[in-house]
């Protein structure tokens, strides 16, 4: 085996010390974006449904009006897109999506705005209209799916009859 010239092993020193770098500021770079992720955090505050009939006047629906507080904890904003609603009444599962509109705290009502900066508080009002056939509740227990840029969050409520 020959010997490696001083060059040659220069070089290998400085591959194998650029190549650490390199995962070292890659692996620095994830945990940091994993970090400051959004984080939110969801509850109901109050959540309504009626019965009636859609807009064609002849199918028989529920509308659904929940009220949400969401926070964001994290150091990013981030988009909503959508929100879903499902629940089930005797065997049979109803579900809907609807787009959503955001609310400021001072429920100035701020249309086609989708985003939550970070660590704002916010109000976010759905109004969900899905054919129903089933009986009158006065109570459902709902499950809302809400999709962000980042992920999903989940909320379980309880929707009361309003009268």
């Amino acid at each position: 085996m020959s010997e490696m010239s001083p060059l040659d092993l220069a070089n290998l020193i400085l591959g194998i010390i650029g190549t650490g770098t390199g995962i070292i500021a890659l692996l620095i770079h994830f945990f940091r974006l994993r970090w400051e992720r959004p984080r939110l955090q969801g509850e109901i505050i109050e959540c309504f449904h009626q019965f009636g009939t859609k807009n064609d006047g002849s199918t028989p629906a529920i509308f659904v009006k929940p009220t949400f507080k969401l926070t964001n904890l994290g150091d990013r904003g981030t988009n909503i897109s959508d929100i879903h609603i499902s629940f089930t009444v005797g065997h049979k599962r109803y579900s809907s999506k609807e787009t959503v509109y955001i609310h400021l705290l001072t429920f100035e009502e701020i249309k086609d705005r989708r985003w939550i900066e970070a660590h704002e508080i916010v109000q976010v009002k759905p109004v969900f209209e899905i054919a129903y056939d089933g009986p009158l509740n006065d109570s459902i227990k709902c499950f809302f799916t809400l999709f962000h840029a980042h992920g999903k969050l989940t909320i379980k409520g309880n929707s009361k009859k309003k009268l």
